[in-house]
């Protein structure tokens, strides 16, 4: 869903931009986060809040997104190596955070270093937000399936939930090497993904002038390094606003207020000040794509016409598994590498008519990068194998199942999803165990 149009061509904080940009989805797949906060601007009287409804501002979305300034979700900062983490906090059972978030920003109470010991099994556990999502909801269903492989009998499961909103590769890559630089240890590593490293870079980077490659939404996340002139526009943005505001009130508490002639020289003024609100506010709107920051659009090479693209990313999700398996190997870590399903998979689930009303989008963005991109990532997997990666298939987990399991038209299970999911998962790692 796009960010709303303002009706005073003011900039306002807006809802997060996709699914995968939510906090914690719930069982439901709606979002446990807080509503993000609107300016406020209480008129000081009748007449500016006349004057706010007659404003003809203009939509600020198109060169927000471009000019790196719409979405900013007040639960997420930016991280110098990552892309972007949740803030920390403590669980609230009766309050809207039901989830803890790590002193390190992850989905997780613990944080995230941890160390071996003989008597547990320590799982890291990275992706995007369906591994975040197993983790915070069910992770349960995921340690009773680890307990029934015979190489870790008389172990207890203790997971390192790494999974987040959004996170695609090389974004893993660098998540596992920035945890082992730091010391912390792993036992066994399972990377769930595939989706979100062709929808990110294919419907919700690319098109908005992003790095393909860049974390999500990346035009609308790097909010705090924008470009030096819509930066100014901005600020005269607000000053103007609060000018207005200031105004309005100081007319409407002084002995002038019932004066004809000063009520129109104040509505001049004002009307002058909305016009150059509405002014700032198309010249951000404006902002000329060949312009966009280099932080926002990275370098060209990956900028590519959209029949390239998919390929491309696919490439990169290969390479990035690869580099794991490597960094795995010489951590004495078992690397699992597994293909997320998805709804838009052909053939990957036939749909109930909860589904199809709720979960499926047929003309949304997603349909077309994954029905590209799925049968890339069936070959690209098999390379895997043949180079020596734990690589298990399980996009087509659901293909006999017809309850209902997909909760958003993006990417997300319901519990029955994630049981059939964690037990699948299991299965494939003892079955891989035996032949080896």
């Amino acid at each position: 869903a796009e960010p709303e149009a303002e009706t005073d061509g003011t900039p306002e904080a807006e809802a997060p931009a996709d699914a995968e940009a939510s906090p914690e989805p719930d069982e439901t797949g709606t979002s446990a986060g807080e509503d993000t906060e609107a300016d406020d601007d209480d008129a000081a009287t009748a007449d500016s809040t006349a004057a706010d409804s007659t404003d003809t501002g203009p939509n600020l979305k198109k060169g927000r997104e471009k000019a790196g300034l719409g979405f900013k979700d007040p639960n997420m900062v930016l991280h110098p190596y990552l892309g972007y983490v949740f803030r920390p906090r403590p669980p609230d059972a009766e309050g809207p955070f039901r989830i803890a978030i790590s002193s390190d920003g992850f989905l997780d109470a613990k944080p995230l270093l941890r160390k071996r010991s003989p008597d547990k099994l320590l799982v890291g556990v990275t992706g995007g937000s369906v591994s975040g999502q197993l983790g915070s909801f069910h992770g349960d269903k995921l340690a009773a399936a680890l307990k029934k492989l015979p190489e870790f009998a008389g172990k207890e499961p203790e997971f390192v939930w790494m999974g987040m909103p959004g996170y695609h590769q090389p974004q893993q890559l660098f998540q596992v090497g920035y945890l082992l630089a730091q010391g912390g240890e792993l036992d066994v590593l399972i990377n769930i993904d595939g989706f979100n490293e062709i929808a990110v870079p294919g419907a919700l980077n690319a098109p908005f002038g992003a790095h393909p490659l860049f974390p999500m939404n990346w035009s609308m996340v790097a909010l705090n390094v924008p470009d030096l002139d819509v930066q100014r526009s901005l600020g005269g943005i607000a000053f103007l606003k609060e000018e207005r505001s200031l105004r309005a009130g100081r007319l409407h508490g002084s002995v002038w207020s019932h004066s004809p002639t000063r009520r129109v020289l104040w509505k001049l003024d004002d009307d002058r000040m909305a016009a150059r609100i509405a002014q700032l506010a198309w010249e951000i709107q404006e902002f000329p794509e060949e312009e966009i920051p280099f932080f926002v659009r990275g370098p060209e090479d990956m900028h590519l016409p959209a029949e390239e693209l998919i390929p491309a990313c696919v490439e990169v999700w290969k390479r990035s598994s690869l580099q794991l398996k490597a960094i795995c190997d010489a951590h004495n870590i078992r690397y699992v590498h597994c293909l997320q399903p998805n709804q838009y998979d052909p053939g990957s689930k036939p749909l109930s008519a909860e589904e199809r009303d709720q979960a499926f989008d047929a003309e949304g963005p997603y349909k077309p990068v994954i029905e590209d991109g799925y049968p890339r990532f069936r070959q690209a997997g098999e390379e895997l194998r043949a180079a020596g990666v734990e690589f298990h298939d399980l996009s087509q987990v659901f293909a006999d199942e017809r309850e209902t399991v997909y909760v958003d038209s993006c990417c997300h299970f319901n519990g029955l999803g994630n049981a059939i999911l964690a037990d699948a998962l299991s299965a494939a790692m003892r079955a891989y165990a035996g032949s080896s």
